[in-house]
C-alpha cells in the first residue's frame, strides 16, 4: 500500500473558520458540543459495526477461544449501473 493511500482512507478534519486541515493529532472527540459544528469531515466513515463472538475450541481440554465467524468481512458491495442506451419514443 502506497502512503497516498493510506492518507486517503483516513479522512480529514477541516477547522471551517479559516480552512484549515487539522493535523493528525487532532482528537475530535475532546471537542465539546457547541464546538463540533465549527468543523467538518471529509473521508471514510464505519457505516455498521458487529460484535463477532469468540467460543471454546472443541478439542477437550484446550481452552483456547475461537472466533466464531471467519472472517470480519460480511459483504462487499460493488457499484453498478445499467445502461439502456438511447431509445426512441414508439410514436417518432
Amino acid at each position: 500500500m502506497h502512503v497516498a493511500d493510506r492518507t486517503e482512507k483516513k479522512g480529514k478534519w477541516t477547522r471551517l473558520s479559516d480552512d484549515r486541515v487539522m493535523s493528525d493529532d487532532f482528537d475530535p472527540l475532546s471537542l465539546k458540543p457547541c464546538e463540533r459544528k465549527l468543523y467538518k469531515y471529509e473521508g471514510p466513515e464505519a457505516i455498521y459495526t458487529f460484535w463477532a463472538k469468540h467460543g471454546p475450541c472443541q478439542v477437550t481440554g484446550c481452552g483456547h477461544r475461537t472466533p466464531i465467524m471467519t472472517s470480519p468481512v460480511i459483504a462487499v458491495k460493488t457499484i453498478s449501473a445499467k445502461v439502456w442506451g438511447d431509445r426512441a419514443c414508439p410514436k417518432c
